[in-house]
Parts: structure tokens; C-alpha cells; sequence
């Protein structure tokens, strides 16, 4: 879970990664646990 500073770190992290917005329309990022799993698989 991050809390992106800005838009542009928001960009950042969704481009690297699959992170999902929660809530809606927010900086507050997630990876889904199927996400952190399949990594360490």
C-alpha cells in the first residue's frame, strides 16, 4: 500500500505495477493480494 504524493507519483506506481486506487479517485494505492502472491510464486 503507498499514498502517492501527487499525480504524477500516482502515474509513476500504476505504470509499474498493478496497483488499484481505493477509494475511488484517490492517491491511496493497493496491490491485490493475487498480485503479491503470483510475485513470490
Amino acid at each position: 500500500m503507498v499514498q502517492a504524493k501527487d499525480e504524477r507519483a500516482k502515474l509513476f506506481y500504476r505504470a509499474c505495477a498493478e496497483f488499484q486506487e481505493f477509494p475511488e479517485e484517490s492517491r491511496t494505492l493497493f496491490l491485490p493480494i493475487e498480485t503479491v502472491v503470483a510475485a513470490f510464486s
